[in-house]
This record gives C-alpha cells, structure tokens and sequence, in this order.
C-alpha cells in the first residue's frame, strides 16, 4: 500500500520552501514562528545591513526569504492576527535593543507608527468596505 505524499514531512517542508511558506502551517507552528522572528528583529536587521553592505547575496537571500514568511504567517486568514499580536510582543519584551534606551526606543517607535498605520488602513477599509 503505497503511502500519502502530502503528509510526508519532506514534501511539506520543500512546499513550504519552494512555493508557499504557510503550506499545513499549524497555529502552534505560526505562534512559534512569529515569536521568534520578534524576538531576532534587531539582530536580523544588523545582519541584512551588514550582507548589504559586504555584497553577501546568500545572507541577503536567507534574510528575505525569512521576511516572506513571516509575512505570509502574518498575513494568514486563520491566525495572522494572533501572529502579529506575538511578533509585536515578543519584539517589544525579548528583543535586546529593547533594553538599550535609544536604539530601543527608535526601533519600538518604528514598529508602533507602522501598526497604527496597518490599524487605520484596516479600520479605513472595513468602514468603507474596500
């Protein structure tokens, strides 16, 4: 009896590489994920500047695509929201330029005027049905 190719690890984890990142993403999964990616925001930042900077393409690369999957988990119908509420907060509690008042303070500043922007982008379409 020949075995289902779609719940084989393997073939989820090259469809979640190759074509779309949220491929049978669970919550549990996309919670982890976006915790984390808040937790590393300042350290993914100093690295992107610093493969720019260099030219070192596969950093860069590695770099974005990351990006393209949180922003598919955070865009997700299912759980995007309780993603980007987990992002946001472990950005603002374990991330260490948090602890460092002027860094931390510009980046947390940043974050917030972006949300509050996608909040009244949201509120405006939903008013308005857009």
């Amino acid at each position: 009896m020949s075995t289902n190719p779609f719940g084989n690890p393997d073939h989820i984890e090259y469809i979640r590489n190759n074509y779309n990142p949220t491929y049978q993403l669970t919550k549990s999964e996309a919670l982890t994920y976006a915790t984390g990616m808040g937790a590393s925001d300042t350290a993914r930042g100093i690295s992107q500047m610093f493969s720019n900077a260099i030219g070192w393409d596969t950093a860069s690369e590695a770099l974005k695509k990351k990006d393209d999957k949180l922003r598919a988990v955070l865009e997700h119908p299912e759980f995007g929201t309780e993603a980007t509420v987990a992002f946001l907060s472990s950005a603002i509690v374990a991330d260490p330029a948090t602890y460092v008042p002027i860094v931390g303070w510009l980046s947390k500043g940043k974050k917030a005027t972006e949300v509050k922007g996608d909040i009244a982008e949201y509120s405006l379409s939903t008013y308005f049905h857009l």
